[in-house]
């Protein structure tokens, strides 16, 4: 059975949802938060593909899609113009799938990384511009 968790609220720009589920588990659609687009990033290590041409307009709410195909845990933490988390896909395990829906309310450029470890220090970081 697929799991839901609430992510914390930064101001009222941040508003995440978080599952994982394994490959092919259910969804439960009528738990599924609305959202603009969705976005696929595959991570392994120790890279993050998936997000190197993306761009957003603010205000968008963006599904981001983690697909771990590593042989670890990964996760992908999503930073706003000013430096501070605007929302996060926890940490997913080999295999899984997991998912947050978070709000890009302002423009400029973001950057994300995967928080575990050393996997930024590796490569598991970039940025995307928010117009």
């Amino acid at each position: 059975m697929e799991a839901l968790l609430r992510g914390r609220l930064v101001g009222a720009e941040r508003q995440v949802r978080h599952h994982q589920r394994p490959p092919g588990g259910p969804r439960h659609e009528e738990t599924e938060e609305a959202y603009d687009r969705e976005v696929e990033v595959e991570a392994k290590e120790h890279k993050l593909e998936g997000l190197d041409k993306f761009t957003a307009k603010a205000g968008e709410k963006i599904e981001f899609k983690l697909e771990n195909e590593g042989t670890t845990e990964h996760e992908l933490e999503v930073f706003g113009p000013d430096g501070k988390e605007v929302g996060e896909v926890s940490p997913v395990k080999p295999g899984a799938t997991g998912e947050a829906v978070i709000t890009l309310a302002k423009p400029g450029t973001y950057t994300y990384k995967c928080g575990i470890g050393d996997h930024a220090d590796k490569g598991m970081k970039g940025s995307f511009t928010v117009s």
